[in-house]
């Protein structure tokens, strides 16, 4: 193999490598309130709480389906009071011919309100269910699959009640009074206790507690085995370690953020502050908490947070464009030799063009080094200071990554039916109510302008280069720079593939970083192209 194919396939294989260990950079936000929250979007449980007045028609839509069904494959399901000294709070429970459990959508369906703070809505929707958590159900298969058995219903029912009996104590609200709506909102404030202390302690430690009190009231064997156990908090912990929207920057009471569970349920999030990021890493405080901060802050600027996302979007795009523009003034003397070098372009072909043997002879190569920098100090342009945009600018898009997929504001709402924390992929290869689902025509459009504008950014400059060398193409052909230039088309080509796949994969606010950063590369080219034209000029006078 030859020693510039093996370079090449080094530099290929670490981009490749940068791409992969990018997502564990920084570190996560996320406080354990935070995750607790987050895991009762995931799992809120299995019961939907139901107002006297609409148990006979919520009885009537699933007693209608089950009649559609064959016998031996008729739902499994509950309706009963809920405590003895409230007739009107009744449960639902329901659990399919599988043994996977559903809940209709009356439950952590959020609005967002004039006002700007979010309410709840609680539209019955008979027989309309989903699995409430894939986590229970991966949970249930494992264990099956191992020889174990899956929690009786009753274990369930009894888990809910318990929580639900937790969240009224910590509430006031009495029980003897409590409507389903009531339930809903009490349980979206003190539900998340489910999964630990309110005053410390570690994940699972209350899960536990419930757990051992539903052991003690139904008996061990309609309970949870410690397999099925271990599975669901593996699962759990498998769906809720990779989420990172816990950068809240702002106290913003009522507002709640992300996108959770089978029904996109929003929580609260911790504010947190610039001491806080600190802890969580050097990075964490000096670069990514600031960018954040001023998604944020441009996000408050432009109207808050709201559920159409256009504040977020406008905030996402000016952080874009100030981002940017700090690389491109840290970065201006690399890029002024960037464009000097493409502006000597003629001159240095013709100094090539007189050692067409440079790439198998020792003495023109010697020769041809000794001209080209001779041309160099002659208008003061040093090629290795390209280097430092590589130190720059890399690890500063580690931590605008961090920021913008830790942005709590980001992951709230939604533009043109696209939710900005969404990747891409998960969009575009979800058909689901296509082609008028209006979110994954704007990913598609997102996609397309982004991989666009990265195109013409990094082809730009290689344009120029060539219609400059134009000039001088008949003196010559040069081997040792042919391949130099393939070799630089190439290694293009595969940081452009890069670009358009981590665009792809990443989420949908890295789109519009690219893409709008793509539009501002393009200005700074042109800028400094007449910067250094003049410069040139100058110089020969």
């Amino acid at each position: 193999m030859k020693k510039r194919t093996r370079n090449l396939l080094f530099g290929v294989g670490g981009l490749l490598l940068s791409t992969i260990l990018i997502s564990g950079c920084t570190n996560t936000f996320c406080s354990d309130t935070d995750k607790s929250k987050i895991m009762y979007a995931i799992d809120p449980g299995v019961t939907t709480y139901i107002n006297v007045d609409e148990k006979d028609a919520y009885v009537k839509a699933i007693d209608d389906r089950n009649a559609e069904l064959e016998e031996a494959k008729r739902t499994t399901y509950v309706c009963e009071l809920v405590f003895e000294d409230n007739p009107n709070l009744y449960r639902v429970i329901e659990k399919d011919p599988d043994g996977y459990y559903y809940q209709s959508k009356n439950v952590f369906v959020t609005v967002y309100n004039a006002d700007k703070t979010f309410s709840y809505e609680t539209p019955l929707e008979l027989g309309l269910g989903v699995v409430i958590n894939e986590g229970v159900k991966a949970a249930i298969q494992k264990t099956v699959s191992a020889g174990g058995y899956a929690p009786h219903l009753d274990y369930y029912k009894q888990f809910d009640q318990f929580n639900l009996e937790n969240a009224l104590e910590k509430s006031g609200v009495s029980r003897t009074t409590l409507t389903s709506i009531q339930a809903t909102q009490i349980l979206n404030d003190y539900g998340p206790y489910k999964f630990t202390y309110d005053d410390g302690g570690k994940m699972y430690d209350h899960y536990r507690l419930i757990h051992n009190k539903v052991v003690a009231t139904i008996g061990i064997e309609k309970s949870a085995s410690e397999n099925y156990l271990s599975n669901y908090t593996s699962n759990m912990n498998t769906q809720t370690n990779n989420l990172r929207s816990c950068i809240q920057t702002f106290e913003r009471d009522g507002v709640r953020y992300g996108n959770y569970g089978s029904y996109g349920a929003s929580v609260e999030i911790e504010q947190k502050n610039w001491g806080y990021a600190w802890t969580r890493g050097f990075f964490e405080g000096i670069l990514v908490f600031p960018v954040a901060w001023m998604i944020d802050a441009f996000t408050n600027l432009f109207g808050g947070v709201q559920a159409n996302a256009v504040p977020q979007l406008l905030a996402l795009i000016l952080v874009t464009i100030i981002v940017r523009l700090f690389i491109f003034a840290c970065t201006f003397p690399s890029t002024l030799q960037q464009q000097k070098m493409t502006a000597l372009q003629p001159e240095l072909a013709k100094i090539q063009a007189k050692y067409p043997n440079s790439n198998t002879s020792q003495a023109e190569k010697q020769r041809l080094a000794q001209e080209q920098q001779a041309l160099y100090k002659k208008h003061n342009v040093h090629p290795l200071l390209q280097l430092l945009v590589m130190v720059i600018q890399f690890p500063v898009f580690i931590c605008v990554w961090g920021a913008m997929t830790g942005s709590s504001v980001l992951s709230t709402g939604r533009i043109l039916g696209l939710q900005l924390s969404s990747s891409i992929m998960s969009v575009l290869t979800n058909f689901s109510g296509w082609p008028g689902n209006g979110g994954w025509w704007t990913a598609l459009v997102l996609f397309l302008l982004m991989s666009g504008a990265q195109f013409l950014s990094m082809k730009l400059p290689q344009w120029i280069q060539k219609a400059r060398q134009k000039k001088v193409a008949r003196l010559g052909v040069n081997p040792a720079q042919n391949q130099q230039n393939k070799t630089m088309n190439i290694v293009s080509y595969v940081m452009l593939a890069m670009i358009i796949f981590m665009g792809f994969s990443l989420p949908a606010a890295m789109g519009v970083y690219w893409f709008v950063g793509a539009l501002v590369s393009l200005a700074q080219s042109f800028i400094t192209m007449a910067i250094t034209n003049a410069s040139l000029k100058k110089k020969k006078k």
